[in-house]
């Protein structure tokens, strides 16, 4: 089965990880490939989700702060 999908921005990357490997059985190493990240970052999404439920990866987000 294949899924096209456009990804917005970085919650919409988080929340399709944790959906197809969750959900789906998505194997982790293809998925990080194909989203052009990590695969550590995508066990940190799933451990997220698991403890906080989809508000703990919209809250996740790690940019840069502005000092000042």
């Amino acid at each position: 089965m294949y899924k096209t999908t456009e990804i917005k921005a970085g919650i919409d990357r988080r929340l399709l990880a944790v959906d197809l490997v969750l959900d789906a059985g998505v194997k982790k190493s293809k998925l990080a490939a194909a989203l052009g990240t990590s695969r550590q970052s995508i066990d940190n999404w799933i451990d997220t989700f698991k403890k906080s439920g989809y508000e703990g990866l919209v809250n996740s987000y790690k940019g840069s702060k502005r000092k000042g």
